[in-house]
């Protein structure tokens, strides 16, 4: 899309939605599922109402704690199965929602168009965080088992934490493993 169209795009946005606009990458990645092109995707994993509350387990980390720290969890629940899946499978749909009205924007420019990809860039950073929260006692975890000598243990988890945003971005749900299996292994590696 050349400059002049996509000006005209974000034209009737505020001020803070098209900075935010301008930081949405024009080509998406996700990993799709055959869930995606059917007509009631949207409705089964959205529901029927806009706000989507989802429960899922946060951790609570002390930063600079002393690798012999325990970590903390709110809860004692863990991220099921079949909710790590809605999640991960929620996560793809935004993103693949968001790569279609991409390429729309770029063939055919509109503000309205441009205000649904805003919507949808917020809906997958949301179902990521929402992934990160659930999983960051895993980088805590593998960081603990790890004994690299002269690295930092805060080293280990910021650079765990990297890894465990790559393996969100490249985890496949339907080949039936669990998240912490795939992401455990690429943290250690």
């Amino acid at each position: 899309m050349d400059t002049q169209a996509r000006s005209s795009a974000t034209q009737g946005l505020t001020d803070e939605n098209r900075e935010l606009y301008g930081l949405i990458p024009r080509n998406i990645q996700y990993i799709s599922h055959n869930s995606f092109e059917l007509p009631n995707t949207e409705e089964t994993l959205f529901g029927e109402t806009e706000t989507v509350q989802r429960e899922v387990p946060k951790w609570i980390n002390f930063l600079g704690a002393p690798e012999e720290t325990k970590s903390v969890h709110r809860t004692t629940e863990r991220l099921t199965e079949e909710k790590e899946a809605h999640l991960f499978l929620w996560y793809n749909y935004t993103k693949y929602r968001l790569g279609k009205l991409t390429e729309r924007q770029a063939e055919r420019p509109s503000t309205e168009q441009a205000n649904n990809i805003i919507l949808w860039y917020q809906r997958a950073k949301t179902a990521q965080a929402d992934i990160v929260n659930a999983n960051l006692g895993l980088v805590i975890a593998m960081a603990k088992r790890t004994k690299i000598p002269h690295i930092d243990f805060l080293a280990l988890i910021s650079e765990g934490n990297m890894i465990l945003l790559r393996a969100i971005e490249k985890f496949d749900i339907s080949r039936g493993f669990r998240f912490s299996t795939y992401a455990c292994r690429a943290i250690l590696k």
